[in-house]
């Protein structure tokens, strides 16, 4: 349980800043609970060779383990690649979630869920991360409670999106984490982010703020754009007109839904979106309970985070808005992420 901010730089173009940004999340995973297995071929980031620029190539692997309580009797196992994204010079990511690993060969067994990009990463084709944030970028991990993990690495530029990496276990309505199911959701700077599961069915041009809600026994599982819905009025008041819709200086909070085929929704506590700049950290009551959560920087390149319906009914393109937000957030009306700190 816990939290790492660590400061990397967000480039593959140099060795040692590949290692470096690779080598900073590997050591948050370790500091934070999550242990590595015994496969063979992980990465060893003090001898780790910058992929050759192709088309989105993830050649370096760690496989890793949820350690909570729930560890014996409902096993998480994820393998995470570090690669580098094609013609540019950005990181990218993919996780591949399931209910254990090989244990020799790098492959994670009985799959939940695998493929999941971020495989677009910072960037698009030809974009270039450091353009608009040189040096090291300030990013987060958190482990909450235990039982879920939230990785965003790079949270400083402006023009292009962080990989983003949530992963929670389902809750009763306590928010007391259970083996009944398990959500993912992954972003990336592309809208055309492609998760493929082991039911023979592939999921491609899919939102890139796609949740995935899956029942653990049956391996079933759903697909929903986060579920943000802002009310055309609020208070009698028509939302819009150029106002905020914070109620004095506090900004409104939308937790996360699940929805897995054959189980009761619940709410995900490991992330929850806003609008109206709350601050850095800050505490909202989900699921009957105050806790404390981070907000992550906003900006037009990673604060897309829910399915908004504007004043008018308007989304504006893949990345949802809407009208009325005070220009304290960014002036972009965009929705916020703030992720579980505890």
């Amino acid at each position: 349980m816990g939290t790492v901010t660590m400061h990397s730089p967000a480039n593959t173009l140099k060795e040692a800043d590949y290692r470096h940004w690779g080598k900073d999340i590997s050591d948050a995973l370790t500091t934070l609970g999550f242990p590595k297995t015994d496969d063979t071929g992980q990465v060893n980031w003090d001898t780790a060779v910058v992929p050759t620029l192709t088309n989105w190539l993830h050649t370096d692997y760690e496989i890793r383990h949820f350690s909570d309580a729930l560890q014996d009797t409902a096993p998480l196992f994820f393998k995470l690649t570090y690669g580098r994204a094609s013609g540019a010079s950005g990181p990218c990511m993919t996780i591949t979630l399931g209910k254990g690993s090989t244990g020799n060969t790098g492959t994670i067994t009985d799959i939940l869920g695998g493929g999941v990009s971020p495989h677009q990463g910072l960037i698009s084709a030809g974009d270039s991360m450091v353009s608009s944030a040189t040096g090291d970028q300030i990013g987060y991990v958190s482990s909450g409670d235990g039982s879920m993990l939230a990785i965003i690495p790079f949270c400083d530029s402006s023009t292009n999106a962080s990989p983003t990496i949530i992963i929670d276990r389902s809750r009763d309505s306590a928010g007391t984490p259970n083996g009944e199911g398990v959500a993912v959701m992954a972003n990336g700077n592309s809208s055309q982010s492609s998760y493929t599961v082991n039911l023979s069915q592939t999921m491609t041009s899919t939102p890139s703020n796609g949740l995935y809600a899956f029942n653990y026994a049956s391996k079933q599982w759903s697909i929903g754009a986060v579920p943000v819905i802002i009310p055309h009025f609020i208070n009698d008041q028509v939302v819009g007109g150029g106002g905020g819709l914070a109620v004095g200086v506090v900004g409104i909070i939308f937790p996360w839904t699940c929805h897995a085929p054959g189980l009761i929704p619940w709410q995900m506590l490991a992330a929850i979106s806003w609008t109206d700049d709350p601050g850095g950290e800050f505490t909202a009551r989900v699921s009957g309970a105050s806790r404390n959560y981070l907000r992550i920087t906003l900006s037009t390149a990673h604060c897309q985070y829910g399915q908004a319906i504007a004043r008018q009914g308007n989304v504006y393109g893949d990345y949802p808005r809407i009208d009325g937000i005070s220009t304290a957030s960014y002036s972009s009306g965009y929705i916020g992420l703030a992720i579980l700190w505890a």
